[in-house]
Parts: C-alpha cells; structure tokens; sequence
C-alpha cells in the first residue's frame, strides 16, 4: 500500500473538476463521483477542529460508522497545530475527504491518497 499527501495545487484542481462537472450534466457528475468515490484517501486535521461548525455532520457521520481514529502530530504532518493537541485521521473514500477538507481552515488539514492493489 502506497500513500502520497497530496499538495494544494492537486486538490485545488480536483475540487474545480468536481465544480465543474456539476454544471455539464448528469453524465459528467456521474464520472467524477465515481472516480472520486472509488479512490481511498486518509483525511487528517488536529483534533480541535473535531469542533468545527461546518464539519458537524462529517464528524456524526465517522463517529456513528466507528471510522474516526485519533494519533499523535508528526514532524511529517503538513498542518499548523501544537503537537499537543493531537489529530483526527479518518479512511474514506477521495470524495469524502476533499469536501471536508474544503471546511477546514487552511494549514489545518491534509489528505492522503491509499493506493492499494486490494480495495477493500
């Protein structure tokens, strides 16, 4: 299993290609939505955002389907937070994770993209 931490630029233009897709058609919408929803990705933020007004019904979402874990902040971790404080890490699919990412304040958020030969 490989995993990448995607960059800015990268989710920024899958975000705009989900935006755009809504506007072309149903057909459209259908190909992105399952290209997105058939990729895992790992979304993670510190876990005060747990919090988060507009990430309210993700985090009931995770809590009722036992999917969100909490794990120590790493020197590899691409937020700013207080080690401290530890983060939030929840397995989902693409499509989950860039429309809660898109929520979180910026230098507070990060995803992961799981490349696995298994999907599970």
């Amino acid at each position: 299993m490989k995993e990448r931490i995607l960059g800015k630029k990268e989710i920024a233009m899958m975000l705009l290609e989900l935006e755009e897709a809504c506007g072309k058609g149903e057909s459209a919408w259908n190909r992105v939505w399952s290209e997105y929803s058939e990729r895992k990705a790992r979304l993670e933020f510190p876990l005060g955002e747990i919090m988060n007004p507009k990430i309210s019904g993700y985090a009931w979402t995770w809590t009722m389907k036992s999917i969100l874990k909490t794990k120590a902040i790493t020197e590899k971790d691409k937020f700013k937070a207080q080690g401290l404080e530890g983060k939030v890490s929840v397995e989902v699919p693409l499509l989950s994770a860039l429309l809660a990412w898109r929520e979180l304040p910026e230098y507070r958020r990060q995803i992961i993209e799981i490349e696995s030969k298994y999907l599970t």
